[in-house]
């Protein structure tokens, strides 16, 4: 992971989809939401995110 650098816009916006997953490290999660806290294009990004990949497990639920 990149734990050893601070986390910036560009990072938070490719690891988004990490995030999600859930394969972030602790400290990687933790460095993600304390910026999406201090920044609210990131917090914005985050929760566009969160909701179209939400969306698709629930579509994706409701086809089995």
């Amino acid at each position: 992971m990149k734990t050893d650098k601070t986390m910036t816009c560009r990072r938070f916006r490719e690891q988004l989809d990490e995030l999600l997953a859930g394969t972030l490290s602790d400290a990687e999660r933790r460095s993600m939401e304390e910026h999406a806290a201090a920044c609210e294009a990131c917090a914005a990004a985050l929760r566009a995110v969160s909701y179209t990949h939400l969306r698709a497990h629930e579509t994706k639920a409701n086809l089995v």
